[in-house]
């Protein structure tokens, strides 16, 4: 079923297995299935930043961020009340 929360479970499993390409596949795709959830992407973020992605963490916690995700801010260095 085309479920975020599946999609991202599974990319958790993955990432913990180390297969972090696979991993990212399936966060990319619930993103795609719900582009307005922050939670998506701070999760994204988690996945990459286990990868060694550091830019690409960065890139999702601001986007996090600008989808009203209080603690990416933070972790983008960004102000919130911006």
């Amino acid at each position: 079923p085309d479920d975020p929360a599946l999609f991202m479970a599974r990319a958790g499993e993955l990432s913990r297995e180390r297969r972090h390409v696979p991993a990212l596949a399936d966060a990319d795709r619930a993103i795609e299935l719900s582009p307005e959830d922050p939670e998506l992407y701070a999760g994204r973020a988690d996945l990459r930043e286990r990868s060694g992605d550091e830019v690409g963490a960065l890139a999702d916690h601001r986007v996090a961020c600008q989808l009203g995700r209080e603690r990416s801010c933070e972790r983008a260095g960004v102000d919130p009340s911006r």
